[in-house]
């Protein structure tokens, strides 16, 4: 009988330590999902999401960034390329910032959008997959159409956006 308890003992105190365990591990999970949304929070604040209706507005729109770039160091850019419906459907979601799409685009997109339209200079375009220069024929500046959501607000959000708006030599409307 003393065996018996003894063990009845040892079972309830290794239960105990397993729901204990359980318990902590709970907090500690949400503990560490909380973290990761506030570090890409944090960092979403130091960088800007861009996104390019063609890889060609990407170099010819690359002149500007760099140079809001130099201005401003510590901001990180990300990148994309995809359909102008695409990249709103995007801005909706809040997964990028800025989209550079055709002026000639038929997509809509909400009242919190600032539309700018912007010229970019062709440039030649270095594709390294094949090792050559594809140089464009025209060399007629590209009018692409700069859209982003006004409610953003990002220091670097903002900082680009006052940046292309005094940088834009033509219109806005929204």
């Amino acid at each position: 009988e003393e065996n018996d308890m003894k063990d009845l003992i040892l079972i309830c105190a290794a239960a105990a330590v397993f729901v204990f365990g359980y318990f902590i591990s709970k907090k500690v999970d949400v503990f560490l999902k909380n973290s990761r949304r506030q570090i890409s929070e944090l960092s979403r604040s130091f960088s800007l999401r861009i996104a390019f209706e063609t890889p060609l507005m990407v170099e010819s729109a690359f002149e500007v960034i760099e140079k809001f770039l130099k201005q401003n160091p510590n901001c990180e850019l990300d990148l994309f390329c995809g359909s102008a419906q695409e990249i709103v459907n995007k801005m909706e979601a809040t997964e990028i910032d800025f989209g550079f799409i055709t002026e000639k685009s038929t997509c809509t997109f909400n009242k919190e959008y600032v539309s700018i339209i912007f010229p970019l200079q062709p440039n030649t375009i270095t594709l390294d997959s094949i090792g050559y220069s594809v140089i464009p024929l025209e060399n007629s500046e590209i009018m692409a159409q700069v859209i982003w959501n006004k409610m953003n607000g990002t220091y670097y959000q903002k900082k680009f956006a006052e940046y292309i708006n005094n940088n834009s030599c033509l219109y806005t409307s929204y």
